[in-house]
């Protein structure tokens, strides 16, 4: 999949790597967030400070080698983690009636719609969520609907 390069913003704009442990940041973001950032080389993702509150993970990706992917990475990041994996928005959006996940990894271009619509939802019913877009589109016209919907971060995924 290669190395992802994830953004965040909301006064600190870190980058991010779901993977290694990294330093401290004390970014208006990474405040929110917990407090540390994980990274490797330059990559990092804000991220709790020890894992704590980092229990329920849901992934919406519908492609099966980046949700092997994605899935693996937050489980390395959050040992103990239950992660979720669904591959559509009707999948995510039946999983959001009973599952209150502390992270999301919402991909854009799905089969049947938008992350951007259970972004929205997330960002409505589950505010302390933290919501990351994963995509291969880095143009404005995807990210600035997506950052709008909610999203505090993104990870553009690498298309080779």
């Amino acid at each position: 999949m290669g190395n992802p390069q994830i953004r965040g913003y909301g006064g600190g704009g870190p980058r991010a790597n779901l993977g290694q442990r990294g330093v401290r940041d004390q970014s208006p973001f990474a405040q929110r967030a917990g407090g540390r950032r994980w990274l490797q080389g330059q990559e990092e993702l804000v991220v709790n400070e020890s894992g704590a509150g980092m229990n329920v993970g849901l992934i919406l990706e519908d492609m099966h080698d980046a949700q092997a992917w994605l899935q693996s990475a937050l489980e390395e990041a959050f040992p103990g983690m239950v992660v979720h994996v669904t591959g559509s928005v009707a999948q995510a959006s039946a999983a959001l009636n009973t599952l209150r996940p502390d992270i999301a990894l919402v991909d854009l271009g799905l089969p049947d719609g938008s992350g951007i619509e259970v972004l929205r939802r997330l960002t409505a019913s589950h505010p302390t969520c933290l919501r990351i877009v994963t995509t291969i589109f880095d143009g404005d016209q995807h990210l600035f609907p997506a950052l709008r919907a909610g999203a505090q971060g993104y990870v553009l995924k690498d298309r080779a």
